[in-house]
């Protein structure tokens, strides 16, 4: 009988006592942190731990708010926010309690970013990838009632970003103490 289940066996598996076949080397596992994958090459090997690593540095990215400002209070009765991270910029609407608009721009998709100033208070104009600069002012988004200084800081961290991203810096990889007044630096204007 033993000799019969051997015949109906698969060449490729082998079996243990545990009585569940095991695969041979031919595919071999990869350990990464999103769990065992399996892999039929070394190159898919590489591929998947690559990609697992690229993932990581992503969500790590995310997780370093650089800055987060919200409008004032008495001129939006629900006031809008902006959160600025590594990658993206959040700008998060009030309409009403507990009723929100979320928009993310990628910071490799601003083509531009200016500030209104006035007085006490400046609006932040966010102009996102495909736009004419020119013309429509309805494809800027934009944050009204910001305080005039938290305006204009954040867009020059904006515009550090957008210069380091340019000129190809992975700042996954930059780590400093100062790193929102460097960024800031970059995106000053002289």
């Amino acid at each position: 009988m033993e000799n019969q289940q051997e015949i109906f066996r698969r060449p490729e598996e082998k079996q243990t006592y545990d009585s569940k076949p095991t695969i041979k080397a031919e595919v071999q596992q990869v350990n990464s942190v999103h769990g065992n994958l399996l892999a039929n090459s070394s190159e898919e090997k590489y591929n998947i731990k690559n990609n697992s690593e690229r993932f990581e540095k992503l969500v790590a990215k995310s997780k370093r708010v650089l800055l987060r400002i919200s409008a004032v209070f008495p001129f939006q009765l629900f006031p809008d926010h902006i959160i600025l991270d590594e990658s993206k910029v959040n700008i998060i609407h009030r309409q009403f309690f507990l009723i929100k608009q979320i928009q993310s721009i990628p910071i490799q998709h601003i083509q531009d970013v200016e500030v209104d100033t006035a007085i006490f208070f400046a609006t932040l104009k966010i102009l996102p990838m495909g736009f004419s600069v020119v013309g429509f002012d309805e494809n800027w988004v934009k944050v009204e009632y910001l305080w005039r200084n938290d305006a204009i800081r954040a867009r020059r961290i904006i515009e550090g970003l957008l210069i380091g991203i340019r000129e190809g810096i992975d700042f996954s990889k930059v780590e400093t103490k100062q790193f929102v007044q460097k960024i800031e630096t970059l995106g000053k204007v002289h």
